[in-house]
């Protein structure tokens, strides 16, 4: 029986812990600086706790990162080292290097790399990806109450990620231009923020991501010639709207029961026992990290 460990057992370390237990996976063990939230998490999964990532190591043959993103660096490139595949949860690193360093390191050492990019798992997305053909504008809402967790970064890198990747993913082409603007209001850090991007086509995106607003909306629309689309994530339903005979007619298809970590895990255990890449590549996340970094760049200047 395939075997994978879990560091961390915060927010995100609870839900992959969870899931896999539901899929009937066994947790090789759990590791983290609290030991009494690792025993916490442990007693609810009936999975062992360990005291260092060592001992992680030696009993797995997986590992999913569920740290603090300022953590992923050090802790990935141990279990790399040792040829272990890793899923890491988002964002991949905080600094552009450090996540080159790691991709370099899993080629070098043939070790997978998954980055926790969930949305992509969502059949919404898996749909849109089919029927979109030449996006004209995307227009993306992510907004909900402050988490009180993850605050060793800004919402770029919490919450706007998410979409970056799934806009890089559709478009896949280079970026023109880029305007941000954004305000820390609890955190020392970006909690709300708007990015304008340009893309070569033409098309341009609109993204606004908030950790401080009451209401929570995870929504995402694409426009392009004679409609456009509309999807709600949580609920799972896409509104499409298409022009026929002069008229806007509207048809709502609904994905039930979503469950995107679901898929991503199974996504994962498939990888590593087929020895294949995952969807969401280390490589492959570098591009929306990128962009990541020079959104948090601009911010950095209009905040100062």
């Amino acid at each position: 029986m395939l075997q994978i460990g879990i560091v961390g057992a915060g927010a995100q370390g609870r839900k992959h812990a969870r899931k896999l237990k539901e899929l009937g996976v066994k947790i090789s063990g759990i590791v983290d600086i609290s030991p009494e939230r690792a025993e916490g998490l442990g007693k609810d999964v009936e999975a062992p706790v360990l005291k260092s990532l060592k001992e992680l190591r030696q009993a797995s043959q997986g590992v999913i990162v569920a740290t603090p993103a300022s953590s992923h660096y050090d802790i990935s490139r141990f279990f790399l080292s040792a040829s272990l595949p890793i899923l890491i949860e988002k964002p991949f690193t905080l600094r552009l290097w450090q996540a080159k360093r790691l991709v370099e390191l899993s080629r070098d050492k043939k070790a997978i790399i998954a980055i926790g990019m969930i949305e992509r798992f969502h059949p919404g997305i898996q749909f849109l990806k089919k029927k979109i053909s030449s996006p004209r504008f995307i227009e993306v809402h992510r907004l909900g109450p402050f988490p009180y967790r993850g605050t060793d970064t800004g919402v770029i890198m919490d919450l706007m990620i998410h979409d970056l990747d799934l806009i890089v993913s559709l478009l896949r082409e280079p970026v023109k231009k880029i305007e941000a603007l954004g305000a820390c209001v609890i955190s020392s850090h970006e909690d709300i923020a708007n990015v304008r991007i340009t893309f070569s086509s033409g098309c341009v995106a609109n993204i606004t991501a908030s950790r401080v607003s009451e209401e929570r909306i995870r929504k995402l629309r694409v426009f392009e010639q004679g409609g456009y689309f509309s999807l709600s994530f949580p609920e799972g339903e896409m509104k499409i709207y298409r022009k026929e005979k002069e008229k806007i007619v509207k048809y709502t298809k609904t994905f039930r029961n979503p469950d995107p970590l679901r898929e991503e895990l199974l996504d994962f255990i498939k990888a590593i026992k087929n020895n294949t890449q995952p969807l969401v590549r280390g490589e492959e996340a570098l591009d929306s990290l990128a962009l990541a970094c020079k959104i948090r760049e601009i911010l950095k200047k209009s905040l100062s």
